[in-house]
């Protein structure tokens, strides 16, 4: 159904790449033809999502350890593990626009990820997920307080 101005939206999953076209078909008494629109090209990717996500301790000392943790999954008929899946972290510093690359790891066969890093001021700690071309990217922040 189109609105007064004629536009209409369209709603639904999608279950693969492909070109996706809108067709409109003409009336049964020849006031309308069948017309079809341009189509559109639709790059379908699975869900991804970092769970139990963590930067600890909180506070930490200067000097101190702090491990960045999480599991990662991926959806496809239901959510799963996402398993030895390579993780990248960033920090940005407190009061910065900047994200700094620090290191990475790959996760365990239960998509569990786990590093320790040199706390040395405030900021906030990212791990990252670059995705594929069958999965989304994904990220996830947490900020930890350095005394």
């Amino acid at each position: 159904m189109t609105d007064e101005q004629g536009r209409f939206s369209v709603t639904g999953k999608a279950y693969r790449d492909g070109y996706w076209r809108v067709a409109v078909q003409g009336s049964t008494y020849g006031d309308y033809v069948t017309t079809a629109g341009p189509s559109d090209y639709v790059d379908v990717r699975h869900l991804t999502r970092i769970l139990d996500y963590n930067a600890a301790p909180e506070p930490v000392r200067k000097g101190g350890t702090v491990t960045v943790q999480g599991m990662l999954y991926r959806y496809t008929d239901k959510w799963h593990h996402f398993v030895k899946q390579k993780m990248y972290f960033y920090f940005r510093p407190k009061s910065s626009a900047k994200w700094t690359y620090v290191g990475s790891t790959r996760g365990d066969r239960n998509g569990l990820f786990r590093k320790g890093f040199k706390a040395s001021k405030d900021g906030t700690w990212r791990a990252y997920h670059p995705g594929s071309a069958t999965y989304a990217k994904v990220h996830r922040d947490d900020y930890v307080d350095v005394r």
